[in-house]
C-alpha cells in the first residue's frame, strides 16, 4: 500500500508511485499533504505516455482561460506547437535537458537570442506547471537556463515621431497613434475602449476602463488620463460611433493586434527606425520623465507600478542632454 517515508540520513519524506521514488519535502505534514494530492490528481501523464498535442494542451487550456485566448496565449502556443512538432514522437520518459537545448538550436538556431530566450521560457514554464499539478512526475527542464535575451532600445525621439506622422495617410491610423504617444495607454487599451466609458463632464477628462474588461485589467478598473488633444481625439471618434469602440480602422472594425503590427511593419522598413504600436508607450514615459514628472505619478498614469517605471527606464537620465539641462538648474 502507498505511504510516505522518512530517509532518516536527510530526514527527507519520500512515496513510491508506480515503481518511483518521489520527495515530499522535509515537513511531515506537508509531505502527508502532498502524498494526497498526487493519489488524487487527475489527469496524470503515464511516463510511456508521448508528447502529443493532449500533453501540452493541457497547459494551454489553462493559459487561455486566464488570459482569455489574448496575446500571451497565442505567444505560448506559438512555441509549444513548434516544441511538439520537433519532440512529439518522443515518450515523456525520453525528455531530457538537452532535449530542449537540441530544440532550440534547431529550430531557432539562427534567430535572435531574444527568439531563443522567449522559446525556451514558454517550454520551461509549460513543464513547471505540469509539474506543479503533479500531471507529471518531475521537470526535465528544471535545470535549463534559457540564452540571456539582448534589450532592445525601443524609445524614439521627438523628430523621429513627427517624421513618422508625416508618413501616415490614413486618418484613423493617425488618430490610435497620437492617442497612444499622448496618453501612454498600452495598444491593448486603446483598441477596446468603448465611447461610452468616456468621461465628458468632470473637469479632468478621463476613460475608465472597467474592471475585467481585459488580462490586464482583472483586480481593478483602469483610469487613462486625457490631455486635450487626446481628449478631443477621443470625444470626436466616440460621437462618430457612440454605441461602439471608439477607434476603427478604415473598414470601420475595431482595431486587432496583428493589423496595428502588420501597418508599423510598413512605417519601420519607410521611417528607417524601429516602430511599434508599444514605442508610444515608451515614448510618453520617456518624455514625461524628462520633464521632471516623478515615477510614482507618470507610473499612476501609465497604470503600472513604481518598481516597472524604475526598472525599464532606469536608462533615461543617461541622456546627454536631459543630464545638461538637470545640471544647469543646480547652478
Amino acid at each position: 500500500m502507498a505511504g510516505i517515508w522518512e530517509r532518516k540520513s536527510t530526514g527527507a519524506y519520500f512515496t513510491t508511485i508506480r515503481g518511483r521514488q518521489l520527495s515530499l519535502g522535509k515537513n511531515k505534514e506537508n509531505a502527508e499533504k502532498k502524498f494526497h494530492e498526487l493519489m488524487l490528481a487527475p489527469q496524470t501523464i503515464s511516463d510511456r505516455t508521448t508528447l502529443n498535442r493532449e500533453v501540452l494542451s493541457q497547459f494551454l487550456n489553462h493559459i487561455e482561460l486566464k488570459t482569455k485566448g489574448g496575446r500571451t496565449f497565442k505567444w505560448y502556443r506559438h512555441f509549444l506547437t513548434k516544441f511538439g512538432e520537433y519532440a512529439g514522437h518522443l515518450k515523456i520518459s525520453e525528455l531530457k535537458g538537452y532535449v530542449l537545448e537540441d530544440f532550440i538550436e534547431s529550430v531557432y538556431g539562427k534567430k535572435s537570442d531574444n527568439t531563443k530566450n522567449s522559446a525556451a521560457r514558454a517550454v520551461k514554464q509549460c513543464f513547471s506547471w505540469l509539474y506543479k499539478r503533479n500531471a507529471i512526475y518531475e521537470n526535465p527542464f528544471k535545470a535549463i537556463k534559457p540564452v540571456s535575451g539582448t534589450s532592445r532600445e525601443a524609445i524614439i525621439t521627438v523628430e523621429q515621431y513627427n517624421a513618422l506622422l508625416a508618413l501616415i495617410k490614413d486618418e484613423r491610423l493617425l488618430d490610435i497613434t497620437k492617442f497612444l504617444a499622448l496618453t501612454g495607454c498600452r495598444p491593448e487599451e486603446a483598441r477596446i475602449l468603448k465611447s461610452k466609458w468616456l468621461d465628458t463632464k468632470s473637469k479632468v477628462k478621463t476613460i475608465v476602463i472597467p474592471k475585467g474588461e481585459y488580462a490586464k485589467g482583472k483586480k481593478s478598473a483602469r483610469t487613462i488620463v486625457l490631455t486635450p488633444e487626446a481628449f478631443e481625439i477621443a470625444e470626436r471618434l466616440a460621437k462618430q460611433n457612440p454605441d461602439g469602440f471608439i477607434f476603427l480602422n478604415s473598414q470601420d472594425n475595431q482595431w486587432q493586434n496583428q493589423a496595428l503590427l502588420d501597418r508599423f511593419a510598413v512605417l519601420r522598413k519607410k521611417t528607417g527606425f524601429y516602430v511599434s504600436p508599444y514605442v508610444f508607450r515608451h515614448f510618453f514615459a520617456t518624455r514625461a520623465l524628462e520633464s521632471g514628472i516623478d515615477g510614482l505619478t507618470v507610473a499612476a498614469l501609465m497604470g503600472n507600478k513604481l518598481k516597472t517605471i524604475e526598472k525599464y527606464y532606469s536608462k533615461m537620465p543617461r541622456n546627454k542632454n536631459y543630464l545638461s539641462e538637470q545640471l544647469t538648474k543646480m547652478v
